[in-house]
């Protein structure tokens, strides 16, 4: 006879169960941060107290010790200045130029800075550009190129030395270079180097020039030491500058009493004498200064 097995009751389980609301956190072990926690502590600490000495200036302070060490130490291995090499000076003065370098023998050679000595060459009134090398292991090597002074310039009664290029030399006295040509004139000086060159072609008229007056910021005056003066064209000035010196060599017309001669009109010279009269010759046609 077969015997069903008798199904056992289940035990009732008497645990209480959290309710549902109560069962969607969780609470995380805190072993591993309490592991790392003097860790981050001291990272903590290190980042603050580093803050601090940036704020207050005191890492600045140690770290510009620590390279004034580093260079002070490479002077006594042989690293310092012990000469400066200078071309190209003529008119900045030799101790104006160390002035600027602001090196002296002994200075460690690795902590001068070219470009900044560069820079303070480059304010000097003579100087145009300057070259500035460190020659390990004591040599500095400067090369200066100093701007050429061409003309004074007259403007407001003020006279102003002009460079080769027109530019204002700041800071030098116009006393001591009346040999120079003199433009006279707003926007002369601008136009200075473009004149003078064309009246350079013809030396020995150009060697009579006092004094060059810009009329209108458009055209020139010429005044020669004679007391004459020519009155140049808008345009083609090489043209008319070469014809008034061929009429002078060939007609010896400034040895006439001509008080002005007039090269605007490209066909023909136009002379006012001092006593009114027309003088003689091909080319020159009496008429009146406008």
């Amino acid at each position: 006879m077969r015997l069903n097995r008798k199904t056992q009751p289940k035990k009732k389980d008497t645990r209480r169960r959290a309710p549902a609301s109560r069962r969607v956190y969780e609470r995380l072990p805190l072993n591993g941060l309490r592991r790392h926690m003097p860790r981050l502590i001291l990272i903590a600490v290190l980042g603050g107290l580093a803050g601090w000495l940036w704020q207050s200036g005191s890492l600045q302070r140690g770290s510009d010790w620590l390279v004034a060490s580093t260079y002070q130490t490479t002077a006594e291995w042989g690293l310092a200045v012990n000469e400066v090499m200078v071309k190209g000076r003529d008119k900045t003065d030799a101790d104006t130029v160390l002035s600027q370098l602001e090196v002296q023998r002994g200075t460690p050679i690795l902590a001068f800075d070219p470009q900044a000595a560069r820079q303070r060459l480059e304010e000097l009134p003579w100087v145009e550009r300057a070259e500035v090398e460190r020659r390990l292991p004591d040599h500095i090597f400067v090369r200066l190129h100093e701007r050429e002074a061409m003309a004074l310039w007259q403007l407001d009664r003020k006279l102003r030395l002009i460079d080769g290029t027109g530019e204002v030399i700041t800071g030098v006295e116009a006393e001591g270079f009346g040999h120079l040509p003199l433009v006279v004139g707003p926007g002369a000086a601008a136009h200075a180097p473009e004149i003078l060159q064309v009246l350079g072609q013809e030396q020995a008229l150009a060697k009579q020039v006092s004094a060059l007056v810009r009329v209108s910021e458009r055209r020139w005056n010429v005044k020669l030491a004679n007391g004459i003066e020519v009155h140049l064209p808008e345009e083609n000035v090489e043209a008319a500058w070469r014809q008034l010196a061929r009429v002078e060599r060939e007609q010896e017309l400034f040895d006439r009493d001509v008080a002005t001669v007039d090269l605007r009109l490209p066909d023909r010279l136009i002379i006012r004498t001092l006593s009114g009269q027309r003088p003689p010759g091909p080319q020159q046609n009496k008429g009146t200064d406008t």
